[in-house]
């Protein structure tokens, strides 16, 4: 039996996303798993790299029909996205300083998009 090599679909941002897109992948019978998934949701604060950012990771022989799957449920979540998110207001950025200077940490005030991930941009 050959073993197969992972790598990586998307970053998730958060638990619905997450859901949606195992639910689809599990659908079509693609092997994959999720890289820091459960320990990427205990830490709060900035996303990093591979220290608490949750990545789905894909069969290598699956990689291109998993990546069209991705595609097609970005695009129907930004087509349900019709109206355009506002800008950071002055008092977000001036909280977010304010908790790095004083405790070291920040939490963004507004999320960028609703839990599809995001596109890793590897092939």
């Amino acid at each position: 039996m050959q073993e197969s090599t992972f790598i990586r679909l998307c970053y998730v941002d958060d638990h619905v996303g997450l859901a949606m897109l195992r639910g689809l992948l599990e659908a079509e019978g693609i092997d994959f798993y999720v890289h820091n998934d459960s320990y990427g949701s205990m830490v709060v604060g900035p996303h990093i790299g591979l220290y608490n950012e949750r990545s789905v990771m894909v069969a290598r022989e699956d990689y291109p029909r998993a990546k069209e799957l991705h595609e097609d449920f970005l695009m129907s979540m930004r087509d349900d996205e019709a109206e355009e998110k506002p800008a950071r207001s002055f008092g977000d950025w001036l909280r977010m300083i304010a908790e790095f200077f004083l405790f070291g940490w920040f939490i963004p005030g507004r999320r960028s998009g609703r839990g599809s991930g995001r596109d890793s941009g590897e092939e």
